[in-house]
C-alpha cells in the first residue's frame, strides 16, 4: 500500500521528449552569437492557455506533501544544502574592483542567505527561480524565490527560452478573456533559472526527490502497513471460549451475546472475574517488529543509494571508519559537481549582470566555503614535504610558503608587514643571552663591545628557510642514537635563560614555570617525532602566549628615551626558542652520551662558512675536557656542534 498514486499523470516523464536537443538559456543575444541550431525540441505545451508555455514533468505539489509531512524527504534536500553551501559563497577574481563590488553587493542582498531556499527549490523540484529586482538604475537590489508550481517556461521549437510566466490559479479554471491578465510575463534577465537533473532537451529538470519515488512510496508504505497492523494485533487479542464439551454444558445464547458487549467495550481499567464456563487465552503473533524491520530496513538503505547520500549521514548506519572516508569522498565528488551546476547559472545570470550595471566587463568566479581541517592539513603536509626538496626552485618554495601562510589563516598585507619588522628586528636585535658558563672564564668570550653577539641574519641562513629543516637537518647530525639523553635533559634541565623569577623578569618577556612546562612537552614531542622547526614553532605558539623580549641589565629592564629597549618581538619568540633550544639541549644530550661511553674530550665544530660568526670561527676544531666546554649554542641561533674525540 503506497502513500501517493503518482504516476498518473505522465507515466513515462522522459517520454515526452522524444528529440535530442540544446538545453534553453537564459543569454537573450544568444543567436546573434553563434549559428542557430538545427535540432527541434519536442515541448509538450499547455493547451489552456497555450502561449502560457511548457507543461510541468510531474505534479509539483507531490513532493509538497512529502516536504511538509514525511521528515525523511527534506532531511535528504537539507542535507544537500548544508554541504553546498558549509561556509557559504566567497568571490575570486582577478580584477580587485570587480571582487570588490559582487562582495559589498551580496552583503547588502544578504546573498547566501537569499540563495539557499532557491537551491533548495531546485533539488526538491527541479527547478528553481530566482526573481531579480532591480532599482531604477538596473542594478540588481533584491532577491526572491518564486513557487516553481507556479511558474512556466516558454521555449521556441529549438530549445530557446523565450521567457518565464507565472500563474497562480489553478489551470483547469482559466479563462480566455478574464484570465489573461492574471499571467506575470517575466523577460529572461528577471529571473534566474537553476535547474538541477534535467535529461537531455526536458525544459524542466526533474530535482533529487522525484527519482526517489518508487522508493519512497514503498517505504512510506511499509511503515503505515506495520503501524496499522501493530495497532490492530500486537495488544494481542482475546479468544473467549464459552462452555465445555465434557460436561456438555453450553452458556445460553443471551449470556453470549452479553460477554460480546461487555468485550466491545473493553478497557485497561476493566478487571475481570471469569465463570468457570468461560475460558480465555490470548493470541500470540510473535514478535512483529521483526517481521517488518528487514523491509524498512532494506528500503532505507535503497532510499540512501538512491539519493547517494552515504547512510551514516542520514543516522542510518554504523560502518567501518575506511568504508565511511570512501562513501564521503564519494559524496562530496557529487557535491562538487552541483555546486558546478549553481555556480554558472550565478556568475552568467546574477553576477554577470550587476557587474555590467556598474559598467564593468570583467568575471569573478565563485569559491565554495572553505577547506576543511583535513583538508588543509593534508594540503600543509604536501607542501611542507615538498619544501624540504633541496633542490627546489627559490621562487617556487616562496610561493609555496606563502600558500601554507594562508592555509594557517596568515593575510598576506600580514606577511608582508610581518617580513619587514623582522628584517628589522634581524638587524637591530639585542639579545642578553650569553650563557652563564662562559662568563666564568673570560678566555672564550670574544672580545668586549657595546652590545652582545648575534649572528648577521642577514648572512646566516635566513629564518624563512630554517623552518622548513626537520630538527635534525637543523643540527646537522643524527641524534637517534642518543635521543633518551637528549629527553632526559629536556626533562631535568631548569632553562634558566628562558625562565623568569620576579615580575620584571615576566614584564620583560621571560617565561613562568608552567611555560617552561610547555617547552618541555613541546621540545619532547618534536625531536621524538624529528620534526621541522616550523612544526616545533606552531607547538609553542599554541601553548605558550609569548611576549616581547625586552633586553634586560642587572635584573631591570633597559629603556631608551622612557621606553623599553626591544631585543626581539614576540612573533618571532616561538621561532627563535625552536631552533636555539634543539641545538642546546641535543649538544647536552650528546655529551651526557659520550660520558657513559668513557668519552673525556670533544671537539668543537662550527658550520664554517662565509656566515661563519668570530667567535665559532674561533672555537671551530679546538678540543675541550668534556666537563668544561664552552656552552652550546654559543648564541641565538648558533648550529655548533661537539664530536667525541677517541685516543
Amino acid at each position: 500500500m503506497g502513500l501517493f498514486n503518482f504516476t498518473k499523470k505522465n507515466k513515462d516523464v522522459a517520454g515526452m521528449y522524444d528529440i535530442p536537443g540544446q538545453p534553453d538559456t537564459s543569454v537573450n543575444n544568444l543567436k546573434l552569437l553563434v549559428e542557430k541550431f538545427k535540432g527541434l525540441v519536442s515541448d509538450k505545451k499547455i493547451r489552456f492557455p497555450s502561449d502560457l508555455g511548457t507543461e510541468h514533468p510531474y505534479d509539483y505539489t507531490t513532493i509538497d506533501q512529502l516536504m511538509l509531512k514525511y521528515g525523511v524527504v527534506p532531511a535528504i534536500v537539507d542535507k544537500h544544502i548544508d554541504f553546498i553551501m558549509a561556509s557559504g559563497i566567497n568571490i575570486a577574481s582577478e580584477d580587485k574592483r570587480s571582487k570588490q563590488i559582487i562582495e559589498d553587493w551580496m552583503r547588502d542582498v544578504d546573498f547566501n542567505t537569499a540563495v539557499r531556499p532557491w537551491i533548495r527549490a531546485a533539488l526538491a523540484k527541479g527547478p528553481g527561480y530566482l526573481e531579480l529586482g532591480t532599482n531604477e538604475k538596473g542594478i540588481i537590489t533584491e532577491l526572491k524565490t518564486l513557487k516553481s508550481d507556479y511558474m512556466f517556461k516558454d521555449r521556441d521549437e529549438f530549445g530557446y527560452l523565450n521567457g518565464i510566466n507565472q500563474y497562480l490559479k489553478p489551470l483547469k479554471t482559466f479563462d480566455r478573456v478574464q484570465s489573461q491578465k492574471d499571467i506575470e510575463r517575466f523577460k529572461t534577465n528577471e529571473i534566474a533559472v537553476l535547474d538541477i537533473n534535467r535529461h537531455e532537451d526536458m525544459a524542466y529538470g526533474i530535482g533529487i526527490i522525484y527519482p526517489l519515488m518508487w522508493i519512497i512510496n514503498d517505504l512510506v508504505g511499509s511503515r503505515r502497513e506495520m503501524h496499522t497492523f501493530m495497532r490492530r494485533k500486537s495488544n494481542s487479542p482475546y479468544i473467549f471460549r464459552g462452555g465445555s464439551v465434557e460436561k456438555w454444558q453450553f452458556p445460553s445464547q443471551g449470556k453470549m451475546d452479553a460477554m460480546k458487549q461487555k468485550l466491545e467495550w473493553l478497557n485497561n481499567k476493566h478487571e475481570w472475574v471469569i465463570p468457570a464456563l468461560w475460558d480465555v487465552k490470548t493470541l500470540d503473533f510473535g514478535n512483529l517488529g521483526d517481521k517488518f524491520s528487514f523491509i524498512i530496513e532494506n528500503d532505507m538503505e535503497i532510499l540512501c543509494m538512491g539519493a547517494q547520500i552515504p547512510a551514516f549521514l542520514m543516522g542510518k548506519a554504523s560502518i567501518a571508519e575506511g568504508i565511511a572516508k570512501e562513501q564521503m569522498k564519494a559524496w562530496m565528488f557529487k557535491i562538487q559537481s552541483l555546486r558546478e551546476e549553481i555556480e554558472k547559472v550565478i556568475e552568467q545570470q546574477i553576477f554577470k549582470p550587476v557587474l555590467l550595471a556598474n559598467g564593468l566587463e570583467t568575471h569573478v568566479e565563485i569559491i565554495w566555503g572553505l577547506p576543511t581541517e583535513e583538508e588543509k592539513n593534508e594540503k600543509i603536509k604536501l607542501i611542507n614535504d615538498t619544501i624540504k626538496n633541496p633542490f627546489l626552485n627559490t621562487v617556487l618554495k616562496n610561493k609555496l610558503e606563502d600558500e601554507m601562510a594562508l592555509l594557517y589563516g596568515i593575510p598576506e598585507d600580514d606577511l608582508l608587514e610581518m617580513e619587514e619588522e623582522r628584517e628589522k628586528e634581524e638587524e637591530e636585535e639585542l639579545l642578553p643571552v650569553v650563557p652563564e658558563e662562559r662568563k666564568k672564564d673570560p678566555s672564550k668570550n670574544p672580545p668586549p663591545n657595546d652590545r652582545e653577539h648575534v649572528h648577521d641574519h642577514k648572512i646566516e641562513e635566513s629564518v624563512k628557510e630554517s623552518r622548513h629543516y626537520t630538527i635534525k637537518e637543523w643540527l646537522g647530525f643524527n641524534y637517534s642514537e642518543y635521543s633518551d639523553e637528549v629527553l632526559s635533559v629536556i626533562q631535568n634541565d631548569p632553562f634558566k635563560l628562558l625562565k623568569g623569577i620576579t615580575k620584571e623578569d615576566f614584564k620583560a618577556g621571560l617565561l613562568s614555570s608552567k611555560e617552561i612546562e610547555q617547552v618541555r612537552i613541546s621540545l619532547s614531542e618534536a625531536i621524538d617525532n624529528n620534526n621541522t622547526i616550523r612544526e616545533l614553532e606552531n607547538l609553542l605558539e599554541k601553548r605558550i602566549d609569548f611576549k616581547d623580549r625586552l633586553v634586560m641589565k642587572n635584573g631591570h629592564i633597559v629603556t631608551k628615551n622612557g621606553k623599553p629597549v626591544l631585543a626581539l618581538s614576540k612573533i618571532y619568540r616561538a621561532n627563535m626558542i625552536a631552533r636555539t633550544e634543539t641545538v642546546r639541549v641535543s649538544n647536552e644530550g650528546a655529551k651526557e652520551h659520550y660520558k657513559k661511553n668513557d668519552i673525556t674530550k670533544v671537539r668543537w665544530i662550527a658550520a664554517m662558512s662565509e656566515r661563519t660568526c668570530p667567535i665559532c670561527s674561533e672555537f671551530n676544531g679546538r678540543i675541550y675536557p668534556i666537563n668544561n666546554t664552552p656552552a652550546i649554542p654559543a648564541h641565538p641561533d648558533c648550529r655548533c656542534t661537539i664530536a667525541p674525540v677517541v685516543e
